[in-house]
């Protein structure tokens, strides 16, 4: 079993090493529900998780610190009714 910890998460195995899971609820995420789609469709495109994705990319990337885990409830990613159409929106 996991130990459940706040995000955001750096170097909590090495200092140089991140490992966890993130996960979230389809239908509790406001980019799923604004988007109407099948929950399974949206875990893959969600915003709340394709932005935690791409941050643990880019910042595994960068030679100068360890990949980090965000949590996009507390990132200010989550997508409301107004942006769910927008170039920013999930696809």
């Amino acid at each position: 079993m996991l130990e459940e910890v706040d995000a955001p998460l750096a170097a909590n195995i090495a200092p140089d090493v991140t490992a966890g899971l993130f996960q979230y609820d389809p239908f509790e995420t406001p980019s799923c529900l604004d988007l109407g789609v099948d929950c399974h469709v949206c875990a893959g495109i969600a915003r709340e998780a394709e932005t935690p994705i791409l941050h643990f990319f880019e910042t595994a990337l960068d030679p100068d610190q360890p990949a980090e885990i965000i949590d996009p409830f507390l990132s200010g990613i989550a997508v409301g009714a107004e942006d769910a159409n927008s170039e920013l929106a999930p696809r």
